[in-house]
């Protein structure tokens, strides 16, 4: 039987998006964020109450059945508050061959130095990490996959490099229409892109 403790507190899913990171990607915000960042763009995730609690076991076997994905994006809400569901998610679709992309208001610095051992084994399944806090002025529509100019993209792994980020095609902001679901915006759409929508 599965442990509550063990489980993914998820605020949204979607199974392909191109828009959070390099390739078609499917895309897990979790739900919980004690930073809070003013003019965050997930206000909603920011609850650490109960949304959505997932197996991150069967969450990871909906992602590998999904056709033409690369890897998982994890953002949030705040991923690395829930260390140990999340490294277990990434664990298991790498082993599937996906790739893993995360972003996190943590700094890659503090997180290598954490005390805390399953932030560190986190950070090891992780082969894109956009990091550091969302900061107001500082934000700026024209970068890529990044809100403002002091988050970092660090590549870990040699899956990807720089050179992904030259891509004058990758969407910074796309869409997505269901039946019976709202109109789902995603990326990183600032307040003129919202005004238009």
């Amino acid at each position: 039987m599965t442990n509550q403790k063990s489980l993914l507190n998820v605020h949204n899913f979607m199974p392909v998006s191109c828009a959070n990171g390099p390739g078609r990607r499917a895309v897990v915000w979790t739900q919980g964020c004690s930073r809070r960042c003013p003019g965050c763009s997930n206000p909603l995730t920011h609850s650490h109450r109960p949304h959505v609690l997932l197996d991150p076991k069967q969450l990871a076997e909906t992602i590998t059945t999904i056709t033409n994905i690369e890897g998982i994006t994890v953002t949030g809400g705040e991923p690395c508050e829930q260390p140990v569901s999340v490294g277990r998610l990434c664990r298991l679709v790498r082993q599937k061959n996906l790739s893993v992309m995360l972003f996190t208001g943590w700094e890659y610095e503090d997180m290598a130095k954490s005390r805390d051992k399953s932030l560190r084994q986190l950070l090891s399944q992780i082969d894109i990490l956009v990091s550091g806090p969302f900061i107001r002025h500082l934000a700026d529509k024209n970068l890529i996959w990044r809100g403002s100019s002091n988050q970092r993209i660090t590549f870990l792994t040699d899956r990807y490099s720089p050179k992904v980020l030259k891509d004058k095609n990758l969407p910074q902001v796309e869409g997505q229409l269901s039946t019976g679901r709202p109109l789902q915006i995603t990326g990183f759409p600032d307040e003129s892109d919202m005004n238009i929508l």
